[in-house]
């Protein structure tokens, strides 16, 4: 037979069989300090459940909002514009903030092998990829050539992953949408790829350094080291292919 419920006042079971034993009090202590930390494993885990739902049910509400956005927005620019608009303060500021580092990283990546020894901001090679290497350990990356998601690692085109309104009558993709009018591949980038990515996807704010420029920088100097003394004056000569790493040795006579 079930035992009735306990009315509110009415002692419970542990502590009526508690307070009959003969177990010395800091036995009784401890089994109540057990008990009591069950009860409270309980509670943390109904309360995490509890919060998974509650988050489970804001961001269904969050993208339903990016959605009727996406369906207004004719261009990019319209876009961004309007989930710009719904960001806080804080917000803007942090994301503008965080993009002037990135563009005076992508900057000097491009521009600093000018820089005499003799000023404040020079730095050798190495010094710049530990530059790259210690940002993207701290602020991830904007995916846009490696994806963790499943769908959006078997798109293809691959470059028309973030397609926009002037790529839609591209010959080679027909049926092509803007990536804001594909809810799967929108949702996609905003729930699988890391918060950069989302930051970028949604308000075109490059927070992180993106994938492509950084394996585009580190490749070319890679090939410069590894090349035949033939390869690496192919990239001396030639703009398309001439690294960082060409231009530092040229300006600093290595």
């Amino acid at each position: 037979m079930n035992e009735p419920k306990r009315k509110r006042g009415r002692p419970r079971k542990i502590d009526v069989l508690l307070r009959d034993s003969v177990l010395t009090p800091e036995k009784i202590a401890e089994l109540r300090s057990m008990a009591s930390k069950k009860e409270q494993a309980v509670e943390r885990a109904q309360e995490a459940a509890r919060q998974e739902r509650v988050a489970a049910v804001e961001q269904t509400r969050v993208n339903n909002q990016i959605l009727a956005h996406a369906t207004k927005a004719r261009t990019l620019a319209e876009f961004h514009g309007i989930l710009r608009e719904s960001l806080s303060e804080p917000s803007l500021k942090r994301y503008l903030e965080a993009q002037e580092v990135v563009k005076a990283m992508i900057r000097y990546s491009n521009e600093g092998w000018q820089l005499p020894p003799t000023d404040e901001d020079f730095m050798t090679v190495e010094a710049v990829i530990d530059l790259f290497d210690d940002h993207i350990a701290n602020h991830g990356t904007i995916h846009d050539i490696e994806f963790e998601s499943f769908i959006l690692q078997n798109w293809h085109p691959q470059w028309a992953i973030y397609s926009t309104e002037q790529d839609v009558n591209d010959p080679t993709c027909p049926g092509l949408l803007p990536y804001w009018k594909d809810t799967e591949r929108l949702m996609e980038l905003c729930r699988a790829e890391g918060e950069p990515t989302r930051i970028y996807t949604l308000y075109g704010f490059e927070t992180a350094l993106p994938q492509y420029h950084v394996a585009k920088f580190k490749a070319r100097i890679q090939e410069h080291r590894t090349t035949s003394a033939a390869g690496r004056e192919m990239h001396r000569i030639h703009e398309s292919i001439r690294c960082y790493l060409c231009r530092f040795e040229a300006t600093h006579k290595f």
